[in-house]
């Protein structure tokens, strides 16, 4: 009996950093500077060890260029068509190496506070997912 080809198994190697974030993005080039300028700065003052990963879905301008000059924590995996976001966060996802993967869009949608709540939720143990919903009440 044959795997799946659809099940991706991931792959065994350890966490090298605490967080990963995901940004997917598809013609975002105007937008994306600044958002990665909020999360940098964000994630320096919070002081933790992360790694930005730039989800280019098949964009036509200049995305994937924008994420450039971020410094060694940016990189960028940039799908050669547009496959939709769930494509474009499972690629970047399927090569995190942080201790807790999340994403967000590059409009920044919630406060970066939600992230570090979620990703001190999955710390701590109280969970091993965590997620939140722009029209989510509680």
């Amino acid at each position: 009996m044959h795997p799946s080809p659809d099940i991706l198994k991931l792959p065994s190697r350890g966490p090298d950093h605490d967080l990963t974030l995901i940004i997917p993005g598809y013609n975002e080039e105007k937008r994306l500077p600044r958002t990665l300028s909020q999360v940098s700065t964000y994630l320096n003052d919070w002081g933790i060890d992360y790694r930005v990963i730039v989800a280019d879905d098949g964009s036509r301008d200049g995305t994937a260029a924008a994420a450039e000059g971020f410094g060694p924590r940016f990189s960028v995996i940039s799908l050669p068509v547009n496959r939709g976001k769930g494509a474009a966060v499972r690629s970047a996802m399927l090569s995190a190496t942080g201790y807790v993967a999340a994403f967000t869009d590059a409009d920044l949608p919630y406060s970066l506070d939600s992230l570090r709540a979620g990703y001190d939720l999955i710390r701590s143990g109280h969970c091993e997912v965590a997620f939140g919903a722009r029209d989510f009440e509680g």
